[in-house]
């Protein structure tokens, strides 16, 4: 679907070609932003992209999950607890894939994440 995105087309319009099914606006700003001919070179790449369960259970860095409450993502989040080391998840009540991301909840816990993770200077 990426690489049929013609210059000057909304990406989010190809995302969401059903006007009443389209996030709030801030979502589609976010998508809008991305460059579609980067977005589908990254896409190809994700299948070569692995990272194994020895890594995830050595791994030592803070590792946050974030979620919407019905984001069908969240299986996949799920399954990392227990695996790998220093792994958090937040599920934001009420949101979905799409509307998470421009969501306050959701920096809100990006930034209550990072903080609790400061080291002093």
């Amino acid at each position: 679907m990426l690489a049929s995105v013609k210059p000057g087309e909304s990406l989010s319009s190809h995302f969401w070609p059903n006007e009443r099914e389209r996030p709030p606006r801030e979502v589609r700003q976010i998508v809008d932003s991305n460059d579609p001919v980067a977005l589908a070179a990254l896409s190809r790449g994700m299948p070569n992209v692995t990272v194994t369960e020895g890594v995830l259970r050595s791994n030592r860095v803070p590792i946050l999950g974030v979620f919407g409450e019905h984001d069908p993502q969240q299986v996949e989040g799920a399954s990392m607890k227990g695996v790998a080391s220093n792994f958090a998840m937040r599920v934001i009540p009420g949101l979905d894939h799409n509307t998470l991301a421009g969501s306050e909840e959701f920096k809100s816990a990006i930034r209550e994440f990072i903080s609790k993770r400061r080291v002093p200077r």
